[in-house]
């Protein structure tokens, strides 16, 4: 019962290891995508107020 339970705690590691990763992507293309229509707002004369 132990190696099993060690088993699925490393499996469940490697998993959330696989989330943070894809979390981070994520975020990158997320501030990516919002840098773009930053620059798309500027360059069509849309400038907003912050």
């Amino acid at each position: 019962m132990k190696i099993t339970n060690q088993k699925k705690i490393k499996t469940l590691q490697n998993k959330t290891e696989v989330l943070k990763s894809k979390n981070a992507s994520l975020e990158n293309d997320y501030d990516t995508l919002k840098k773009k229509l930053n620059r798309d707002r500027i360059n069509s004369g849309i400038v907003e107020n912050s």
